[in-house]
């Protein structure tokens, strides 16, 4: 595949607490590897907000570092 990533091995870990009825916060990681060696790390601070019983709304935001 000319000009695509080939990606090798891709890992998620996550961790969450309820803090609230509404409110939920978590971290999720994210590491990916590429056949051809290159890798990355992803760090992602997420905050959910359950606005009604059949409407929520998720918030994230991150870096992609090198491990």
């Amino acid at each position: 595949l000319k000009g695509a990533e080939l990606q090798a091995n891709s890992s998620n870990a996550t961790l969450f607490a309820e803090v609230s009825k509404r409110w939920t916060f978590g971290l999720e990681a994210n590491y990916a590897s590429e056949l051809d060696g290159a890798a990355s790390l992803l760090f992602m601070p997420q905050a959910h907000w359950n606005v009604t019983d059949n409407f929520s709304i998720q918030f994230g935001v991150g870096t992609r570092v090198p491990p």
